[in-house]
């Protein structure tokens, strides 16, 4: 859980409107606006309302499949 508040955080310390983004708000922005329309082209509905539900069982698989990981290589 640790490294997952740690990357949240640096990911999003210095987020901006500027024009000049930095290469993980760049990033972030892509996966996000990527989730976005999957949902929408999917469920044909706002994906405002589903978004943060997918995302985060997006980070809870990735999660679990690198915690298997380790405990498999050990």
């Amino acid at each position: 859980m640790l490294p997952l508040g740690v990357g949240a955080w640096l990911v999003t310390r210095k987020l901006s409107s500027a024009p000049q983004l930095s290469h993980w708000q760049n990033l972030l922005e892509v996966l996000v606006v990527n989730l976005r329309d999957q949902i929408q082209q999917t469920s044909g509905q706002n994906p405002d309302r589903y978004l943060p539900f997918i995302g985060m069982l997006g980070v809870a698989d990735r999660s679990m499949n690198q915690i298997e990981e380790r405990i498999e290589g050990s």
